[in-house]
Protein backbone atom coordinates (compact mmCIF):
# COMPACT_ATOMS: atom_id res chain seq x y z
CA UNK A 1 0.00 0.00 0.00
CA UNK A 2 2.80 2.39 0.91
CA UNK A 3 4.61 1.66 -2.37
CA UNK A 4 1.48 2.42 -4.41
CA UNK A 5 0.89 5.66 -2.49
CA UNK A 6 4.48 6.80 -3.06
CA UNK A 7 4.24 5.92 -6.75
CA UNK A 8 1.00 7.85 -7.08
CA UNK A 9 2.38 10.92 -5.27
CA UNK A 10 5.55 10.80 -7.37
CA UNK A 11 3.47 11.23 -10.52
CA UNK A 12 1.12 13.77 -9.00
CA UNK A 13 1.13 17.33 -10.22
CA UNK A 14 0.33 18.43 -6.66
CA UNK A 15 4.02 18.07 -5.78
CA UNK A 16 4.95 20.33 -8.70
CA UNK A 17 2.62 23.09 -7.48
CA UNK A 18 5.30 24.93 -5.42
CA UNK A 19 7.35 25.31 -8.63
CA UNK A 20 4.61 27.27 -10.45
CA UNK A 21 5.40 30.75 -9.01
CA UNK A 22 9.11 30.21 -9.76
CA UNK A 23 8.38 29.26 -13.39
CA UNK A 24 6.00 32.20 -13.85
CA UNK A 25 8.59 34.56 -12.38
CA UNK A 26 11.37 33.24 -14.60
CA UNK A 27 9.18 33.48 -17.70
CA UNK A 28 8.20 37.06 -16.84
CA UNK A 29 11.84 37.98 -16.23
CA UNK A 30 12.80 36.46 -19.56
CA UNK A 31 10.16 38.48 -21.41
CA UNK A 32 11.16 41.71 -19.66
CA UNK A 33 14.88 41.24 -20.28
CA UNK A 34 14.25 40.40 -23.96
CA UNK A 35 12.09 43.50 -24.33
CA UNK A 36 14.65 45.74 -22.65
CA UNK A 37 17.39 44.26 -24.83
CA UNK A 38 15.40 44.85 -28.01
CA UNK A 39 14.47 48.40 -27.02
CA UNK A 40 18.06 49.25 -26.10
CA UNK A 41 19.35 47.78 -29.35
CA UNK A 42 16.96 49.94 -31.36
CA UNK A 43 17.90 53.02 -29.33
CA UNK A 44 21.57 52.29 -30.00
CA UNK A 45 20.91 52.05 -33.74
CA UNK A 46 19.03 55.35 -33.69
CA UNK A 47 21.80 57.12 -31.78
CA UNK A 48 24.38 55.70 -34.22
CA UNK A 49 22.44 57.15 -37.14
CA UNK A 50 22.37 60.59 -35.51
CA UNK A 51 26.17 60.56 -35.03
CA UNK A 52 26.72 61.64 -38.70
CA UNK A 53 29.56 59.16 -39.19
CA UNK A 54 28.72 56.66 -41.93
CA UNK A 55 31.89 54.59 -41.41
CA UNK A 56 31.10 54.25 -37.71
CA UNK A 57 27.51 53.21 -38.41
CA UNK A 58 28.65 50.54 -40.90
CA UNK A 59 31.28 49.24 -38.46
CA UNK A 60 28.74 49.06 -35.62
CA UNK A 61 26.27 47.19 -37.82
CA UNK A 62 28.97 44.59 -38.61
CA UNK A 63 29.91 44.26 -34.94
CA UNK A 64 26.27 43.87 -33.90
CA UNK A 65 25.62 41.20 -36.53
CA UNK A 66 28.73 39.23 -35.52
CA UNK A 67 27.79 38.98 -31.82
CA UNK A 68 26.89 35.50 -30.59
CA UNK A 69 25.12 36.01 -27.26
CA UNK A 70 23.66 32.78 -25.93
CA UNK A 71 23.58 33.32 -22.16
CA UNK A 72 24.04 35.95 -19.47
CA UNK A 73 27.82 35.40 -19.34
CA UNK A 74 28.15 36.13 -23.07
CA UNK A 75 25.92 39.19 -22.61
CA UNK A 76 28.06 40.60 -19.82
CA UNK A 77 31.29 39.99 -21.78
CA UNK A 78 29.87 41.71 -24.87
CA UNK A 79 28.55 44.56 -22.72
CA UNK A 80 32.06 45.13 -21.35
CA UNK A 81 33.46 45.21 -24.88
CA UNK A 82 30.77 47.69 -25.91
CA UNK A 83 31.59 50.01 -23.02
CA UNK A 84 35.30 49.93 -23.85
CA UNK A 85 34.49 50.65 -27.52
CA UNK A 86 32.46 53.65 -26.37
CA UNK A 87 35.67 55.33 -25.25
CA UNK A 88 36.61 55.66 -28.94
CA UNK A 89 33.91 58.30 -29.36
CA UNK A 90 35.55 60.56 -26.79
CA UNK A 91 38.42 61.26 -29.19
CA UNK A 92 36.13 62.40 -32.01
CA UNK A 93 36.24 66.01 -30.89
CA UNK A 94 39.93 65.94 -31.91
CA UNK A 95 40.08 63.46 -34.78
CA UNK A 96 37.05 64.51 -36.84
CA UNK A 97 38.16 68.16 -37.41
CA UNK A 98 41.63 66.96 -38.45
CA UNK A 99 40.21 64.41 -40.90
CA UNK A 100 37.76 66.99 -42.25
CA UNK A 101 40.51 69.54 -42.77
CA UNK A 102 42.65 66.98 -44.64
CA UNK A 103 39.79 66.14 -46.99
CA UNK A 104 38.06 69.50 -47.59
CA UNK A 105 40.16 72.25 -46.05
CA UNK A 106 38.51 74.81 -43.80
CA UNK A 107 34.95 73.70 -44.68
CA UNK A 108 35.85 70.13 -43.78
CA UNK A 109 37.35 71.36 -40.53
CA UNK A 110 34.11 73.11 -39.58
CA UNK A 111 32.05 70.01 -40.48
CA UNK A 112 34.55 67.91 -38.53
CA UNK A 113 34.05 70.06 -35.44
CA UNK A 114 30.28 69.45 -35.67
CA UNK A 115 30.73 65.73 -36.24
CA UNK A 116 33.32 65.54 -33.49
CA UNK A 117 31.08 67.23 -30.94
CA UNK A 118 28.15 65.02 -31.91
CA UNK A 119 30.29 61.87 -31.86
CA UNK A 120 31.84 62.70 -28.50
CA UNK A 121 28.39 62.76 -26.93
CA UNK A 122 26.43 60.28 -29.02
CA UNK A 123 28.89 57.42 -29.53
CA UNK A 124 29.43 56.72 -25.81
CA UNK A 125 25.64 56.98 -25.27
CA UNK A 126 25.14 54.50 -28.10
CA UNK A 127 27.58 52.08 -26.54
CA UNK A 128 25.91 52.29 -23.13
CA UNK A 129 22.54 51.43 -24.68
CA UNK A 130 24.22 48.65 -26.67
CA UNK A 131 25.72 47.27 -23.45
CA UNK A 132 22.25 47.22 -21.88
CA UNK A 133 20.99 45.42 -24.96
CA UNK A 134 23.82 42.87 -24.74
CA UNK A 135 23.01 42.02 -21.14
CA UNK A 136 19.29 41.88 -21.93
CA UNK A 137 19.95 39.52 -24.83
CA UNK A 138 21.83 37.16 -22.53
Amino acid sequence: LLTHAAGLLGKSSVLNLPRVPWRIGMTAFSYVSDSVGLLSGEASSLINAIAFDDDYVARQRQIRNAKQIENIHDGVVEAGKSLVDGLEGLTDVFTQPIEGAKQDGFGGFVRGVGRGLAGTVLKPMSKVTEAISDVGSG
